[in-house]
């Protein structure tokens, strides 16, 4: 059967949604057989106790008598869910056989809600989507979009809300490529510990999340993690109409484990929607061979609410605007940082756009051959200082023939740094270097010759 991409739904959808037990022996749950042409929830007739069974039995958590099954949905096609339910058990969505499943909820509050977890992708070897159209969905334990190995999945929502203790995109078993779009509604993570919500969780696994539309929040826990295993490929959008809500994003890393990996590519673009950081947040926080993380803003709007912001935190890091704002929190002793725990280069490249920040600054190691590279846009400060940018002998900056505006928004600021042209040539003696603009109220000193 052809397989068509969340994006689009077929005229005929056919897939499987099954249910089973947690024990076999004490098996108590129900297979969606989608039997009947108004394929409602509550339509004892779409549901049996095995697969291809006969219908009539009751829906999941009807007769109150299965608090013990463990869930596993092989859905027939389209699902109307027609109330609020609540099942036991964890929901498990997942075929052998390229599948296209659909949620779709009669109204805001239908859905479905559990204590247990929920997983796109189980036993599934070929492509497996689920599309979530309306409604409110809660699970108590971690939603996982791809389980099992070499298997490819893709969870599509629209709305109104979904809510999982903790959320893995691309995560279970090795091979897994997993994507997640919000296009719609709230999507929340809400579990209170460490990797709240983690892209590519597993060696040798790709995973993709869009937003767009909808708001994802990953607020409540102490880190958001990108990445940060072996041979991964792990790519973020933010698009016109997605807001992002996320606190301390590893962006290439996670905290409180290894820190080596290899061959480990996370990218997150800005694409006019909205990032709201809070908490530490930084680019490259897993170092090791051919591994590399990198922000990129084209447009939209960055809004990082502490006082640092790291690229290069712990490995090679980049940090590109290209339109749109960055605007972190005012903080005399932070801002925009290179390095921390690592001797590998970071990199800023401001071509458009505006980046606010207290300053430019490196904070601990030496590293050799970082780069911040001005070829257009607005360097803004947040305060008065003697030392907006001050990034040590370690640091290059490179000023291209889009020169660099600075907005001093009514402060008092010196730039201790010398600058070069894209060559290496002082600014001194270089006759293709780009210019410096001053911007706003304030006072612009440069301590060395330009």
């Amino acid at each position: 059967m052809s397989t068509r991409k969340p994006s689009s739904i077929a005229t005929k959808i056919v897939a499987t949604f099954a249910i089973a037990a947690l024990s076999l022996s004490a098996f108590a749950g129900r297979y969606w057989r989608g039997a009947t042409d108004d394929a409602l929830f509550s339509n004892t007739e779409n549901w049996a106790t095995s697969s291809g069974g006969a219908g009539g039995n009751s829906y999941p958590g009807q007769n109150g008598d299965e608090s013990t099954t463990y869930y596993r949905n092989y859905l027939n096609g389209l699902c109307v869910i027609d109330g609020a339910y609540t099942v036991p058990g964890d929901v498990d969505i997942g075929t052998a056989s390229s599948s296209y499943f659909v949620w779709r909820a009669k109204d805001s509050t239908s859905g479905i809600t559990t204590t247990g977890s929920f997983v796109l992708g189980y036993d599934a070897k070929n492509p497996n989507y689920l599309e979530i159209d309306g409604g409110t969905y809660s699970f108590g334990g971690t939603v996982r979009t791809g389980y099992n190995a070499d298997n490819t999945v893709g969870l599509v929502f629209k709305g109104d809300s979904f809510t999982g203790n903790k959320v893995r995109v691309s995560g279970g078993k090795s091979g897994v490529n997993g994507t997640v779009e919000i296009k719609g509604g709230v999507f929340s993570a809400v579990a209170t510990g460490d990797d709240v919500f983690m892209v590519c969780d597993q060696a040798n696994t790709k995973g993709t999340l869009i937003i767009e539309g909808g708001t994802l929040t990953t607020t409540s826990g102490n880190q958001v993690c990108i990445g940060g295993v072996d041979e991964i490929d792990a790519k973020i959008y933010v698009n016109t109409g997605g807001v992002w809500n996320a606190k301390a994003l590893l962006l290439g890393g996670k905290r409180r484990s290894t820190y080596s990996v290899t061959n480990s590519v996370t990218k997150l673009y800005v694409n006019g929607g909205t990032l709201n950081l809070s908490g530490e947040n930084g680019i490259g926080y897993a170092n090791g061979d051919g591994s590399y993380a990198e922000m990129v803003v084209n447009d939209g709007a960055v809004n990082c609410n502490y006082g640092y912001f790291y690229v290069a935190e712990r490995a090679a890091g980049g940090l590109t605007i290209n339109g749109g704002t960055f605007t972190m929190t005012s903080n005399s002793d932070g801002g925009l940082t290179f390095g921390r725990n690592t001797t590998e280069p970071g990199i800023l490249t401001l071509n458009g756009g505006v980046l606010a920040t207290s300053k430019l600054r490196l904070d601990k190691l030496s590293m050799a051959g970082s780069q911040a590279i001005f070829n257009g846009g607005t360097l803004k400060a947040l305060n008065a200082t003697t030392s907006f940018i001050n990034a040590s002998e370690y640091i290059t900056c490179v000023i291209k023939d889009g020169g660099l505006v600075v907005d001093t928004d009514g402060y008092d600021i010196t730039i201790k740094h010398d600058f070069v042209d894209e060559d290496g040539t002082p600014a001194s003696s270089s006759t293709k270097i780009g210019t410096i603009t001053k911007k706003g109220n304030g006072k612009l000193t440069l301590s060395s010759a330009f």
